[in-house]
């Protein structure tokens, strides 16, 4: 069985992708809600002959593993699922929410979980067909909005047994990592001072807003003395009831991110001195809670080259000048700096819209993503095979409004058809070539020399 017929499988399966990919997005679910696009994807699997179970029940709901086939290589192909708060879009080209204040898929995860339905359906009807050893799993991974899904998959041992896995994930490019996203961990801190009338007897009270606003003042001043390419950002998710009341109860939720974990790591130690700091200032009592946290992207330079071949030579779908004139228009929100920044990043030109060619490797090693995913947990633990594909216009970025209705529009639909090409054909090499698998397992064996798994979450 040829590259031809990799992709005419591929082919067949594209009305169960789309399926999946629209019913998530027409019923986007929360971080640790997604109980009915998992039990979607449960009943086509099972319907499809895979062996369906759930992992990691201990930490996290609707994370599940479904498989096919026997032996090695053992191929893991990985989606993402949740939707984000408040970005709730019709698929237009202007804003305008389906649900006022309601959740969407402002990240494209019902892609990732609709390519990755189609993709491992077709690599179990090419291992069947060709009745080879090898086994593909799918893995239905919750929560990657707030990065614990995968962690806690992890400390249940969900992903033993695997020699790679595969995931992509949308943006604004056709690129294959070789290094990407920044580590990060997240804190909840929550001040408890004494409450008092604010106009009567203030001198009584001790306020916890106080402590939150010091705090916040403090990790302003932090930010010049860290990590260059850091970041920090908060929100107040309680500030108190009502001004006259000095607030006896206040808390932020803090993201630290950096290049690497242990950059995070040192970065977090300060800020829970600044926490203590403002405490003692204002007389109140602190507690710190790790929420969760992730692991940048372990570079595999064998797993980035098959990705990108394939990338390569499989063309991007043709556009309709309906679909054309969508991207131009969502593109047309975007701001010009925004716009300017992004082509001169990739080296693209000014008339791009929709990307539709290939990064080369020099310029994507040097646009490393500055979000976090927690694929990122699952590259230190096994090989990760990782490309993105253009989903949303050039210049826009994920969490968007613009970002939800490229994602739930035919020109997202077409971009994970793509996608799961992309995917089927990597695995479809892994199985023909099983000296890559052990070529990525050495550059994996020899990155992690010396080096112990510790979770980022608790």
């Amino acid at each position: 069985m040829g590259e031809a017929d990799i992709l005419r499988l591929v082919e067949q399966y594209e009305p169960v992708a789309r399926q999946v990919a629209q019913s998530l997005w027409n019923c986007p679910e929360l971080s640790g809600k997604e109980e009915k696009s998992c039990q979607l994807m449960k009943e086509i699997l099972t319907e499809h002959g895979f062996s369906v179970k759930n992992v990691a029940e201990e930490y996290i709901p609707y994370a599940f593993q479904a498989e096919y086939g026997h032996g090695a290589p053992v191929v893991a192909v990985l989606a993402d699922f949740d939707a984000l708060p408040g970005l709730s879009q019709k698929a237009s080209a202007v804003q305008e929410s389906v649900v006022e204040g309601g959740p969407g898929h402002g990240c494209g995860h019902n892609l990732i979980a609709g390519s990755s339905i189609g993709a491992v359906l077709a690599v179990k009807d090419y291992l069947q067909q060709r009745g080879q050893s090898g086994t593909v799993r799918f893995y239905a991974c919750p929560a990657e909005e707030i990065c614990a899904g995968k962690a806690y998959m992890i400390k249940a041992g969900a992903f033993e047994g695997c020699d790679v896995a595969v995931q992509w994930h949308p943006t604004t490019t056709n690129l294959a990592y070789e290094r990407a996203y920044l580590a990060v961990d997240s804190y909840r801190f929550r001040f408890h001072g004494v409450t008092s009338h604010a106009a009567i007897a203030p001198h009584l009270g001790r306020s916890a807003l106080d402590a939150v606003e010091l705090m916040n003042v403090g990790v302003n001043y932090l930010r010049e003395h860290v990590v260059e390419k850091a970041r920090i950002h908060y929100i107040i998710t309680h500030g108190g009831t009502a001004p006259n009341i000095v607030p006896k109860y206040a808390e932020s939720l803090y993201f630290v991110r950096a290049p690497l974990r242990s950059d995070v790591q040192d970065i977090a130690r300060r800020i829970k001195k600044i926490a203590e700091g403002a405490a003692m200032m204002t007389e109140t009592a602190v507690e710190m809670e790790k929420v969760s946290g992730c692991y940048e992207l372990l570079p595999n330079r064998v797993l980035r080259d098959v990705a990108y071949a394939n990338l390569e030579k499989t063309a991007y779908p043709e556009l309709t000048p309906e679909e054309e004139a969508f991207a131009a228009k969502l593109q047309g929100s975007v701001g010009e700096a925004e716009l300017a920044g992004e082509l001169t990043k990739f080296e693209l030109e000014r008339s791009t819209t929709i990307h539709r060619g290939l990064i080369p490797i020099d310029v994507a090693d040097k646009a490393v993503v500055t979000a976090s995913d927690d694929i990122g947990d699952v590259s230190w633990t096994l090989p990760v095979c990782h490309f993105s594909v253009a989903v949303w216009p050039v210049g826009s970025a994920a969490h968007t409004w613009c970002a939800a209705a490229a994602s739930g529009s035919s020109v997202g639909f077409k971009a994970q058809h793509y996608a799961a090409k992309i995917m089927a054909q990597v695995a479809r090499d892994l199985y023909e070539r099983p000296e890559l698998v052990e070529l990525a397992r050495q550059e994996f064996q020899k990155r992690t020399e010396g080096f112990q798994f510790l979770s980022a979450v608790d």
